[in-house]
């Protein structure tokens, strides 16, 4: 647990549109599942409570899924539920993610009254031919009734979602996706390379030789391209896949890179207090139905080893371009990075991954694209 004892809490909504093609998280049509939509607030609202109850929560998120795909009265339903079992302390940051054409302005309004402070949009692209191919359910026009409306109901901290390295795209491609992004002059945008998941329908497309996948070398070139014209843009690169206008940096996903405490809510929700992981069971009907017996069915709970914290907080932290503090590292682990961890990081500094600047450990430009090869070093 933190010093202060607070903590960031997850809250997990599974249901979405549909499924996107490139997708493998735990999420589910939500035409699939509308009798039990309320069964499945009830429930999460029922875990909020046992497990929220003594925790002063300092981020909020909300994720899926699409959480604004749920009516109006379940998402109402969760947001005064959070008011009312969680401790959120005053001007905490309390995120929601949405996708276009899930969007009211009654939905908006009533995320505002509750708190909300910031919007995470799923754009992914701005090319309707990739949009098509990712099997996103909406168009770039689409996205921009819905980006406009969010401006209109007051929202001054906006994030949007951008995926590159589809089959086929090139790096005007990009080009133009950053372009139109940065003259909507979004708050943050996160921009992910697209992994090709086993089992999506993407992933086996492109095995079938239906699709071809970009090459390294152009994954790269767009990786740095995006690098640079994002700062040139006034955006802070802070995390591999993430940039921010000043101070608009995302709070409860720095506790995650930090390695902090957090609380998850929802099927399939994880948490980690101090030492203690937890894991909900993924099934949406097996969680509601299993939710009587929180202490067993529902949860899978794990204590990790001091060693393996430690590992998990390097590799973690290395995520963001400050980079792994050795002061702070030693001050709370009572080690020394670099005689804990002298041939890994001797190996990776050879390679010119990493680099040490500042009285931090950093991945170097070159360990910002490959940076998995730095992170296995540390699992």
């Amino acid at each position: 647990m933190q010093a202060d004892n607070s903590a960031g809490l997850y809250v997990h909504i599974p249901f979405c549109l549909s499924k996107c093609r490139y997708c493998d998280f735990n999420s589910y049509p939500v035409s699939d599942f509308r009798e039990v939509i309320s069964y499945y607030t009830d429930t999460l609202l029922e875990e909020l409570r046992i497990k929220a109850k003594d925790i002063p929560v300092k981020t909020v998120f909300i994720g899926g899924g699409t959480p604004t795909v749920l009516p109006e009265v379940e998402l109402d339903k969760i947001l005064t539920g959070l008011s009312k079992f969680a401790k959120i302390i005053e001007n905490a940051e309390f995120s929601v993610e949405a996708n276009p054409g899930t969007l009211t302005l009654n939905k908006l309004k009533m995320m505002r009254k509750a708190g909300v402070n910031r919007l995470s949009i799923g754009m992914q692209s701005t090319d309707d031919k990739v949009l098509k191919l990712f099997g996103r359910p909406h168009d770039y026009k689409k996205f921009l009734e819905s980006y406009k409306m969010v401006r209109d109901a007051g929202f001054t901290n906006v994030n949007i979602d951008l995926i590159f390295g589809a089959p086929g795209q090139k790096l005007s491609g990009i080009k133009k996706d950053l372009e139109r992004t940065v003259n909507l002059f979004p708050e943050h945008i996160s921009i992910y390379n697209l992994i090709l998941e086993e089992g999506t329908p993407l992933c086996v497309d492109v095995k079938k030789g239906v699709l071809s996948p970009l090459s390294e070398n152009l994954e790269a070139d767009m990786y740095y391209f995006i690098k640079d014209y994002l700062e040139k843009a006034g955006y802070k690169h802070y995390e591999i896949s993430n940039f921010a206008k000043h101070g608009k940096e995302c709070e409860h996903n720095k506790i995650y890179w930090k390695n902090e405490d957090y609380l998850g809510v929802g099927a399939g929700a994880s948490g980690k207090i101090g030492l203690n992981r937890t894991e909900n069971i993924e099934d949406v009907k097996q969680y509601i139905v299993l939710i009587k017996d929180i202490k067993n069915d529902i949860l899978r709970n794990q204590k990790i080893s001091r060693e393996t914290e430690i590992s998990e907080t390097v590799f973690l932290s290395l995520r963001m371009l400050e980079g792994l503090n050795l002061t702070t590292f030693k001050e709370r682990f009572g080690k020394d990075f670099f005689i804990l961890f002298e041939k890994q990081y001797n190996k990776l500094l050879d390679l010119k991954l990493l680099k040490e600047e500042n009285g931090s450990v950093k991945l170097t430009r070159t360990g910002l694209f490959l940076s998995n090869e730095v992170f296995v070093e540390f699992v």
